[in-house]
């Protein structure tokens, strides 16, 4: 198991910090500016695995949730994206943890519905769920 530090000193992370510092951020004060979705950002991050990070390997993810020996590489992920753009991360972050759920739960049929999308093309999916003592 990588520790949170190897993580970070990984080539992939490492790419990942580099096209947040250099496109992420330059971009992340137009769509805070306007109020709009961080495409060209997730496009980036969809071309290099993260969106669907929490995907098992074997179904194309990269295998990185708490439930597996690599807990660290999503997270970290985040983390770095929100160096640079938090909306960018906020996205990323939805996302990986909908997969999750859906890997955990989802039915072979939701799985070619709902998973084997976002492994193939950029295709955000949202949950709802509840917190405690939330109002609405």
């Amino acid at each position: 198991m990588r520790t949170p530090v190897e993580v970070l000193e990984s080539p992939e992370i490492k790419e990942l910090e580099e096209l947040a510092i250099r496109e992420f951020r330059p971009r992340g004060r137009a769509y805070d500016e306007t109020c709009s979705m961080p495409m060209e950002n997730l496009q980036s991050v969809f071309e290099r695995g993260w969106l669907t990070a929490t995907a098992p390997k074997e179904w194309g993810g990269k295998g990185s949730n708490l439930d597996t020996d690599d807990p660290a590489g999503y997270l970290q992920a985040i983390r770095v994206i929100a160096r640079a753009c938090s909306g960018t991360a906020h996205c990323v972050q939805l996302q990986n943890h909908t997969v999750w759920l859906l890997v955990a739960l989802a039915t072979p049929d939701q799985r070619k519905r709902y998973i084997d999308p976002m492994l193939e093309r950029p295709f955000l999916c949202a949950t709802v769920g509840s917190e405690a003592k939330r109002r609405h």
